[in-house]
C-alpha cells in the first residue's frame, strides 16, 4: 500500500517583544548615584528567569536575563547590547537589545513554531568589561500544539473491493497549526455511503501518522472523514465489486462466503499456484477476454490431488475467445478435471477453438462434480480421440447447460454434448454440428450406465447434424443407459447401426418418452429412432425419414430379445433389403405392443411388428388403444407438420 507524506513546512523562530527592562540599584555608593559602571573585576551574565520545561508551538513564553559580579550581586548596567539566539540551525539568525531601564534586567519573549526536543537559548553581552560574556538557558521541549484541521488529512491510494473481508487501508496525519505532527494520539474516522465497517486505528507515530482499515460490501464512491480528534473531510475512494489489478485475485479470500473474486484473465491462471487453490470458492465479476493469453493451462489438471473441488459461479459473465492448439496434448479444455465435489455454474464460454489429442472440449475434460446452468456458444473443438462440445467424459450431474460448439473427431467417441456419459445429464442441449468415426452422437457418443441412476439422460436434445461411421446417432451413438423425455432433429449419416435417436440400444438401456425426426442415411441398421435394438423403447416415436441399402425400419432396424411399446413412426423408409419395415425392419424375439406406423407417410406396406393406420387415424385417440393420454399423449402437431400423437412435455 502507498500512504502519502505531508511534509511539515518548517517555520523560523518569532521574538516578539523583544526586551523590557526594569530599574533595580547596587550596594553602597554606586546604588545611591544609580549610575553604576563596571570596573575591571568584571561581571557575569546570568538567566534569572528560564524558560518552560515544555512548551507549546507557537505559544509565547519569557525569559528573563541579568548581570552579576564575582560576589553574586547583582549589577545594573545600561546602554548594554544583548543578543539572544536559539541552538537549531534554522534559527541561527538571532535578535538583539540594548539595555535601558536601570536595574539591568532583559525581558526576552519567544514564540517557537516547530516543535522539537532540547531547544536551548544563548545570551550574550557586548561590554568592554564583559567581553564575549554568554549565558544560556536549561534544555527544553517545545511540542506540537493542537490538532488543526488545514493541516491534518485522511487518504487512502487504493481501491477499496466491496466484498466485506478485503480491507482498505487508510492513513491519517495529524498536525497542529504549524504544520507539527501529532503523535501518540488515537483517531477516529468514518466514511459515507452504507455497509462499511472500521477497524481501530494506531496510534500516531512521530510522523503523526496513524494507519486504519475499513471493509465494505457497498460499491460506489466513499468520501472518508476524520472524527476524533477533530473533523477533517479528505479523499474520496471508489469501491468497486472486483480490482483488475489485484493479485492473485480481485478480492475475497477463498471461502464460500467469501469467493475469490474473478475479473481479469490473470484472475484464471492458478497454474503457479499452491495445488489447494483448487479448493476454494471463486465468483466472476466481469466478462473474460482471453484472446491475448498463451499457453494456458486448464484449471485443474487430472490426478486425485488436482482435480478442481472448489466452486465457480460465473454470475452469468462470460469467458471469451480462448485459443488452445495442442495436437499432440491429452486433456484440453478451460477445466481439466472437475472432483467429486466441484461445482461450476452460472457461466457461459463463447469462441473456444481448442485442439488436442484425446480428451477435448469447452468445458471440462472431466467432469465427476456438478455442472448447472452453464453455456458454450460458437466454437470448435478439434480432437483425435474422445472429445465433446462440452465434457470429453461426464461421471457427475449436468443441467440446465448447453453447447453450440461444432465437434471434429478422426478417433472414437464423439459428443456434441459430451463424449461418453456414465453420469447424469439433464436439461441440456447441443445445437453444433458433430463429425466423427465410432460411437458418435449429436449429444453423447457413448452413454454407459454403471451404476443405479448412472447413464441417465433426460429432458435433453441434439439439432446439429450427424456424420459418422457404426454406432451412429442425432442423440446417442451407443446406449447402456435410459434416454427420458428427449429428442433429435438433426440431419444423421452413418454406416452400420445409424439411427435418428440411437444407433445401438443396449439390453440395459431403456428409452421413453423421447422422439427422432430429420433424416438419417446409412448402409444397414438404419433406424428412425434407433438401429440396433437390445433394450426397451417405450411411449415413443419418430417422424424421420430413413434412407438405406440394407436393413432398415421406420422405428427400428432390427429388435433382438428388446422390447417396443406404445411407440409410433410416420417417416418415409427407402431400402432395397428385404428386411425393411414400416416400424420395424426385422424383429428377433421381441414383443411390440400398441404400436402403430402411418401406412401413407412410411411408403413401406409392411413391418415385423406392430399395426399400420392411415394418417386421418394417426389424429384421434381412439387409435391408439390403451395409451396414457391423461399424463403422457396428446394430438398437436407433429415434427412433420402433421396432427399425431406428442408429448405433454412438448407443449
Amino acid at each position: 500500500m502507498k500512504y502519502r507524506n505531508t511534509s511539515t513546512a518548517k517555520k523560523a523562530i518569532s521574538l516578539l517583544a523583544t526586551v523590557a527592562f526594569l530599574a533595580t540599584t547596587a550596594c553602597g555608593e554606586e546604588e545611591q548615584n544609580g549610575d553604576t559602571e563596571l570596573d575591571d573585576s568584571g561581571g557575569y551574565l546570568t538567566v534569572v528567569v528560564e524558560p518552560p520545561l515544555e512548551v507549546g508551538s507557537g505559544q509565547s513564553f519569557t525569559i528573563e536575563v541579568g548581570f552579576i559580579d564575582d560576589d553574586g550581586d547583582s549589577i545594573a548596567l545600561q546602554e548594554v547590547e544583548l543578543e539572544a539566539r536559539l541552538n537549531q540551525s534554522e534559527f541561527s539568525a538571532g535578535e538583539s537589545v540594548t539595555t535601558t531601564d536601570a536595574d539591568g534586567i532583559a525581558r526576552f519573549e519567544f514564540a517557537v513554531e516547530v516543535a522539537g526536543a532540547d531547544y536551548q537559548i544563548e545570551i550574550t553581552a557586548d561590554d568592554e568589561n564583559l567581553e564575549g560574556a554568554s549565558t544560556t538557558t536549561h534544555l527544553f521541549d517545545v511540542v506540537a500544539a493542537d490538532v488543526h484541521r488545514d493541516n491534518s488529512t485522511i487518504t487512502a491510494d487504493d481501491v477499496g473491493i466491496a466484498d466485506g473481508i478485503t480491507p482498505l487501508e487508510v492513513t491519517i496525519e495529524l498536525a497542529d497549526q504549524f504544520g507539527n505532527p501529532i503523535h501518540g494520539v488515537t483517531p477516529e474516522f468514518t466514511a459515507s455511503g452504507e455497509e462499511n465497517q472500521y477497524g481501530d486505528c494506531s496510534e500516531s507515530d512521530e510522523d503523526g501518522v496513524a494507519i486504519c482499515e475499513m471493509i465494505s460490501t457497498n460499491a460506489g464512491d466513499k468520501t472518508l472523514q476524520i472524527t476524533e480528534p477533530i473533523e477533517v473531510t479528505g479523499d474520496t475512494v471508489s469501491f468497486v465489486d472486483c480490482h483488475e489489478e489485484g493479485e492473485p485475485f480481485g478480492g475475497g479470500n477463498g471461502s464460500a462466503e467469501y469467493p475469490h473474486r474473478i475479473c481479469a484473465p490473470h484472475h484464471l491462471d492458478v497454474s503457479e499456484l499452491d495445488h489447494d487453490i483448487v479448493f476454494d470458492a471463486f465468483v466472476f465479476y466481469r466478462d473474460i477476454d482471453l484472446a491475448d493469453v498463451e499457453d494456458f493451462a486448464p484449471i485443474g489438471p487430472e490426478g486425485s490431488n488436482e482435480r478442481f473441488g472448489g466452486t465457480i459461479d460465473g454470475n452469468g459473465f462470460a469467458v471469451r475467445n480462448l485459443t488452445i492448439d495442442s495436437p499432440d496434448s491429452n486433456s484440453v479444455a478451460l477445466f481439466g478435471s472437475i472432483g467429486e465435489d466441484g461445482v461450476i455454474e452460472n457461466l457461459t464460454l463463447e469462441n473456444m477453438e481448442f485442439t488436442g489429442k484425446e480428451h477435448v472440449a469447452a468445458v471440462a475434460t472431466t467432469n465427476r462434480g456438478t455442472i448447472t446452468n452453464t453455456h458454450v456458444i460458437g466454437g470448435t473443438i478439434t480432437a483425435d480421440g474422445r472429445s465433446g462440445g462440452f465434457v470429453a467424459t461426464n461421471e457427475g450431474t449436468i443441467a440446465d447447460s448447453s453447447t453450440s460448439a461444432n465437434v471434429v473427431n478422426q478417433g472414437s467417441i464423439t459428443g456434441g454434448f459430451a463424449g461418453n456419459n456414465t453420469g447424469i445429464i439433464t436439461d441440456s442441449y447441443a445445437t453444433g454440428d458433430v463429425e466423427g468415426t465410432l460411437r458418435t452422437g449429436g449429444f453423447v457418443g457413448s452413454n454407459s450406465g454403471t451404476v443405479d441412476g448412472a447413464g441417465a439422460i433426460e429432458g435433453c436434445h441434439a439439432t446439429g447434424d450427424v456424420v459418422g461411421a457404426d454406432f451412429t446417432g442425432g442423440l446417442v451413438g451407443w446406449n447402456d443407459g435410459d434416454i427420458r423425455q428427449s429428442y433429435a432433429t438433426g440431419d444423421i449419416q452413418g454406416e452400420d447401426r445409424v439411427a435418428g435417436l440411437a444407433g445401438r440400444h443396449n439390453e440395459d438401456g431403456m428409452i421413453a418418452s423421447s422422439y427422432s425426426s430429420g433424416t438419417v442415411t446409412g448402409s444397414s441398421w438404419v433406424g428412425g429412432l434407433v438401429g440396433l435394438c437390445y433394450g426397451s423403447i417405450m411411449t415413443s416415436f419418430s417422424t424421420a425419414d430413413v434412407e438405406a441399402t440394407g436393413m432398415a425400419g421406420g422405428l427400428v432396424a432390427r429388435t433382438h430379445e428388446a422390447s417396443v411399446t406404445e411407440s409410433y413412426a410416420a417417416g418415409s423408409v427407402e431400402s432395397s433389403s428385404t428386411y425393411t419395415g414400416a416400424l420395424i425392419g426385422s424383429n428377433w424375439e421381441t414383443p411390440v405392443s400398441a404400436s402403430y406406423w402411418d401406412q401413407e407417410t412410411t411408403i413401406v406396406g409392411s413391418s415385423d411388428g406392430g399395426t399400420g393406420r392411415t394418417t386421418a387415424e394417426f389424429a384421434e385417440m381412439d387409435t391408439f388403444e390403451d395409451w396414457d393420454f391423461n399424463e403422457i399423449w396428446t394430438i398437436g402437431e407433429a415434427p412433420d407438420g402433421v396432427q399425431r400423437p406428442i408429448f405433454q412435455w412438448q407443449e
